[in-house]
C-alpha cells in the first residue's frame, strides 16, 4: 500500500502546530534508496560523525524489503529527509516491551539544507497518522546516546523519555535511549 502524507494533520495535538504544508513525505521506491542514502548519510555524518558500517547499513536500504517502509520528504521536487518504519504486518515498534500497542522509525535524517523547514516534524506527523491506521496508541523510538541535537527535537516535539526502555546498539557498548509520544486522539 503506497501512502502519500501531505501535511494536513492539525490533529496531532494542542502541542504541535500544523507542519510545514510545502513538506510531502510519500513512500520511497527503490529507485530513490541510492539518493535517500546520500541525504541519510550527509545527515548523520553533518550531525554526528559516522564510521564506515553506518554509512554502509544507511547506502542499502533494499535489506529492509518486506520488512520496513522507506518514507521520503520533499519540499518541492528535492529530497530533504527520510525515515524508516516497519511495513505493514511487520512488529511496528523498535522499542522493546511496549505496554501498549506502538509504531517506531528509525533512520530519521533530514538533509542539512533542508534543515529548520519542518521536515523531521513533518516526517514524524507522517508516523503519526500511520500508527493511527494502525491502531497503535503510542510511537516508540530509540536514540543513540551522543545524538544530543535529535533529543531536544524529540523533547520539543512532545517525546518523553522512558530509561527502563533504554538498550544498546546490538554488538557494541553504544546505549540507546528510548523515547515515546502518545498519539493524541484524532479531532474530528
Amino acid at each position: 500500500m503506497s501512502h502519500v502524507h501531505s501535511n494536513t494533520t492539525e490533529s496531532i495535538g494542542s502541542a504541535w502546530a500544523p507542519p510545514n504544508p510545502r513538506v510531502v513525505v510519500r513512500q520511497a521506491g527503490h529507485d530513490e534508496f541510492g539518493a535517500i542514502g546520500d541525504v541519510l548519510d550527509r545527515a548523520y555524518d553533518t550531525s554526528y560523525g559516522i564510521d564506515d558500517d553506518y554509512r554502509d547499513e544507511l547506502h542499502h536500504l533494499e535489506r529492509f524489503d518486506g520488512l520496513a517502509d522507506v518514507w521520503a520528504a520533499r519540499i518541492d521536487d528535492d529530497l530533504v529527509g527520510a525515515l524508516i518504519t516497519p511495513a505493514a504486518g511487520q512488529p511496528s515498534n523498535y522499542v522493546v516491551d511496549p505496554p501498549v500497542p506502538e509504531i517506531g522509525f528509525r533512520m530519521l535524517g533530514v538533509d542539512p539544507a533542508g534543515r529548520g523547514k519542518g521536515v523531521a516534524k513533518a516526517l514524524i506527523a507522517h508516523v503519526i497518522e500511520l500508527g493511527r491506521e494502525r491502531g497503535a496508541q503510542r510511537v516508540g523510538i530509540y536514540s543513540a546516546e551522543h545524538m544530543l541535537q535529535a533529543h531536544a527535537m524529540y523533547r520539543r516535539l512532545g517525546f518523553v523519555r522512558q530509561p527502563w526502555r533504554d538498550s544498546h546498539i546490538p554488538g557494541s557498548d553504544v546505549p540507546l535511549f528510548a523515547f515515546v509520544l502518545d498519539i493524541p486522539e484524532e479531532q474530528k
